[in-house]
């Protein structure tokens, strides 16, 4: 199809017959190299900043590299666990203002119960009473919940698209990975 990947190989020399003979295994790497490289882009990006500013880094670089139109850190709000804050939102690559929303039958209340919620496409379907997945046109999602070292819930850390997640498990595990220090923030 065109694509360009990464092929690992495993070469032996072994006796066959008693005779020497190579024996080779092989396999696709592609994955691996691109998770690689998006956690090396998204770890240089966010390193030097702290704070809010972290946030909108953290934000912007997760929906490029995962090729998503938005990333969100929102916190649970203190009284109120049913609703969402944003600290930051990014919208194809532009900051929007803070808004709140209720957890109610939306997939971050799912990744908040559970710890992580990711849809490789469908999201409307799976959570039909989000009525802020309809008027965006999302497709996918994956989200995975924020924690105190006390483990409370602190918020979420998710990226929306509006096509399917080509990766979905890395999604997850590449959200999840900047978690603690996000929850840290």
């Amino acid at each position: 199809d065109g694509r360009v990947g990464w092929l690992a190989a495993l070469v032996s020399l072994i006796k066959h017959d008693g005779r020497p003979a190579i024996l080779s295994t092989s396999f696709d790497d592609t994955d691996l190299h691109r998770a690689e490289d998006i956690v090396r882009t998204v770890s240089w990006g966010i390193a030097p900043v702290t704070g809010d500013d972290y946030f909108a880094s953290l934000a912007r670089r997760l929906a490029e590299a995962l090729g998503v139109s938005r990333a969100m850190v929102g916190e649970v709000e203190a009284g109120a666990p049913e609703r969402v804050r944003t600290v930051v939102a990014m919208v194809d690559g532009q900051e929007i203002p803070p808004f709140e929303y209720p957890l109610a039958g939306t997939p971050c209340a799912d990744a908040i119960r559970t710890g992580a919620c990711v849809h490789a496409s469908d999201v409307q379907a799976a959570f039909p009473e989000d009525r802020l997945l309809s008027e965006h046109g999302i497709e996918s999602y994956a989200g995975v919940r924020l924690e105190d070292q006390e483990g409370p819930t602190m918020g979420i850390l998710a990226v929306m698209g509006r096509q399917p997640l080509p990766a979905p498990a890395m999604a997850r595990l590449l959200i999840a990975a900047f978690a603690g220090r996000t929850a840290a923030e």
